[in-house]
């Protein structure tokens, strides 16, 4: 497994080719120490066994798609199921094979991974990139795809965020610019419907300390960007001062602040409380193949999918 490096005065992050995956991200927090606000694994080999897809590069699809498959024009395409859900891409999703390393400079690496045709029930050859890139205060995170048959993509990358390093996110302050989300089942299947955040425990319109949420188990739901305004979104931490503002070109972003990892590993039981970090996974809808209403989620032949996503930061 290999790992690479990037740095600038403000950020520092490094990158591992299994996944695709971010593995630390540090940031300078009020004091001016250097803060990793993700989630990761001391020990890189853990990667290989990381149920929760931490920090990884998720596809062909993230989320979960219904029904045992999807259907494009005539045809049905059966894919892995596991409960009858598929989640991010299957038996071995994207977060779960080693990609090449394509290119790599002081500011930016990248990685390229073929996945073949029928590919965990998947169509078309499908060339996908990711690539991470510094600026000054900010993390660019770029995911474009190529195939050559109709097929459905949607990319996203799964990093948790702490703001503290330590802890866990109780005390952060998330804003969504989000008046409506997807309302799921009893198995998080999307509905079909789109729900107003109105008089809900959803609505971050205004920042919303975490911690303060009436009878607080979790989010794990899927908010629509309704783009008035330049971020998707944004989470704050008073204690460290770090703020991330989230930019995307993609509808919607899911929110998932799990309460904790199992016994993955010692490092986050001793270092990090229940809900430890959340996760702003930038992408279409999940099941869209499944829902006309929702976002296209086909590529064909002659475009290009591209998903970007910029996390910036900053002290208040």
């Amino acid at each position: 497994m290999q790992k690479h490096h990037l740095k600038n005065n403000r950020l520092e992050i490094s990158t591992l080719d299994f996944g695709a995956t971010l593995h630390q991200l540090w940031v300078k927090d009020k004091s001016g120490k250097a803060v990793n606000v993700i989630m990761g694994f001391d020990n890189i080999h853990q990667y290989l066994d990381n149920p929760f897809s931490i920090g990884s590069s998720i596809g062909r699809y993230a989320g979960r798609i219904s029904g045992g498959g999807f259907q494009i024009d005539e045809t049905f395409y059966p894919i892995y199921t596991e409960n009858g859900v598929h989640l991010h891409g299957g038996l071995k999703g994207f977060d779960k094979v080693y990609w090449k390393l394509s290119s790599a400079t002081e500011k930016a690496v990248t990685y390229h991974l073929d996945s073949a045709n029928q590919e965990e029930g998947y169509p078309g050859n499908l060339q996908v990139e990711a690539t991470y890139t510094l600026y000054e205060n900010s993390l660019a995170i770029e995911y474009r795809a190529k195939t050559d048959k109709k097929t459905v993509v949607n990319l996203t990358n799964h990093a948790y965020y702490n703001l503290d390093g330590e802890g866990d996110i109780l005390n952060h302050n998330l804003f969504l610019d989000s008046k409506e989300y997807l309302e799921t089942d009893l198995k998080q299947f999307p509905t079909g419907n789109f729900l107003s955040v109105e008089g809900t425990n959803f609505d971050f319109r205004k920042p919303k300390t975490i911690g303060n949420i009436s009878g607080f188990k979790g989010i794990d739901t899927c908010f629509m960007h309704q783009k008035t305004q330049r971020y998707i979104g944004s989470l704050h931490s008073s204690k460290s001062g770090i703020e991330m503002c989230v930019e995307t070109n993609q509808p919607s972003v899911v929110i998932f602040t799990p309460e904790h990892f199992g016994k993955t590993n010692p490092f986050f039981e001793e270092n990090f409380s229940k809900f430890s970090s959340i996760c702003f996974e930038t992408q279409l809808p999940p099941d869209a193949p499944n829902h006309s209403n929702f976002a296209d989620c086909i590529l064909t032949t002659d475009k290009v999918y591209l998903n970007k996503s910029v996390f910036s930061f900053r002290i208040i």
